[in-house]
């Protein structure tokens, strides 16, 4: 997968990100073994691991010698599924670029927001060829997984993107209504993250087959629709409308583009270390018609329409998008129109004259070079 190996490289800033003590060679193994005593694995475990593999290879770059992560818990629970799949993609650049080794040794327990770890081809480190063969695509019942490279992710090439993730949906129950609103809605983020990363993007989707009789407090059934988007690349998803809107002087665009330099006007008084200019332009590349893109007059369908249109057909959702060392968070709450059809991301539906509010925009440890989504959907089961 094309700049993999960024994930690696843009995480070294920090020196001592783990405890040394509890990095110890195996000299029966001859292994690097290394604990986790988390019961939850989130994207903190991420930056640990990442953290240790940037340790051994800057003190000892020649080496190959294994890695095996342990669990002191026999039901570590994985947070969401973006975790794993980044998981999964530190192991990939271990094996195919590094030629290293890379074992984790783990039960996990069955939860609605990661029920796909199940499938994941981290089940396959042992059998490394098998490994990289599941990460690249894997179809599977309930399980859809493929890479895209940078061409593919526009014209001809996403409307059978598109056909592929409806027949998924459909042949495994999914209601037609839900089947075309659900792909055309991944298939709109795939592009979208193809067009700003120009990269490869992975996209991997899962229909739990498990029924769950309790999520968020709501006593009934369900079952989960859950899907990880990410691409690897220098340019981050703010980064190229910050510049088109640099050259907005040269260019001849839209409408809506006055209604986003007004709205920067407003917004830029209230720039911190907790909302900054580059959030703003990630905010701003959700809005309907609104595109990075310097070919483009004006973008498409807005991504927040079309997850909106998702999350009023589900019963609870857990969604959010990760570019740089910046989580928004997705919320149905957050995602209303305003006069102007632009999304506010707060309770007030106001883009131009309001910020985000606090609990939409994260700052995180790990630094993801590109776009990713993650995507969790409880459906109610009817019956």
């Amino acid at each position: 997968m094309k700049n993999i190996e960024l994930l690696l490289n843009n995480n070294k800033t920090v020196k001592k990100q783990f405890n040394i003590k509890k990095l110890k060679f195996d000299k029966n193994y001859k292994s690097y073994t290394f604990e986790i005593y988390n019961k939850v694995f989130c994207g903190d475990n991420i930056f640990e691991i990442i953290s240790i593999i940037n340790y051994l290879v800057d003190n000892y770059p020649n080496q190959r010698i294994p890695i095996i992560f342990l669990s002191n818990t026999n039901d570590i629970i994985f947070s969401d599924k973006l975790v794993y799949v980044v998981l999964e993609c530190i192991c990939y650049y271990m094996i195919e670029k590094r030629k290293q080794s890379i074992i984790f040794d783990f039960t996990p327990k069955r939860v609605i927001w990661s029920d796909g770890i199940f499938c994941s081809p981290l089940y396959q480190l042992r059998k490394p060829s098998e490994f990289k063969i599941k990460f690249v695509k894997d179809l599977q019942f309930r399980h859809y997984r493929k890479i895209l490279n940078c061409e593919e992710c526009i014209g001809k090439e996403l409307s059978e993107l598109m056909q592929e993730i409806e027949c998924f949906l459909r042949n495994n129950g999914v209601s037609e209504e839900n089947s075309y609103s659900l792909s055309e809605m991944l298939t709109e983020l795939v592009g979208n993250a193809g067009e700003h990363a120009e990269a490869d993007t992975l996209i991997d989707i899962d229909l739990t087959e498990e029924n769950y009789t309790k999520v968020d407090n709501q006593e009934s059934n369900y079952y989960g629709m859950n899907t990880a988007i990410i691409s690897f690349s220098p340019i981050l998803f703010w980064d190229p409308l910050k510049e088109k809107m640099k050259k907005r002087g040269e260019l001849e665009l839209s409408e809506e583009y006055n209604t986003v330099i007004k709205a920067y006007e407003y917004h830029k008084d209230f720039f911190s270390d907790e909302y900054t200019e580059n959030d703003f332009y990630a905010i701003s590349s959700f809005q309907d018609h609104i595109s990075g893109s310097l070919e483009k007059k004006m973008g498409g369908r807005g991504l927040t329409t079309l997850l909106k249109s998702i999350e009023e057909q589900t019963d609870t959702h857990y969604c959010y998008f990760l570019s740089g060392n910046t989580i928004i968070h997705l919320k149905r709450e957050l995602l209303n129109t305003d006069s102007n059809g632009m999304v506010g991301f707060n309770l007030e539906s106001e883009y131009v004259s309001s910020i985000p509010d606090k609990e939409a925009i994260q700052k995180i440890s790990t630094f993801l070079p590109g776009t990713s989504f993650n995507l969790n959907f409880a459906v109610k089961k009817e019956w």
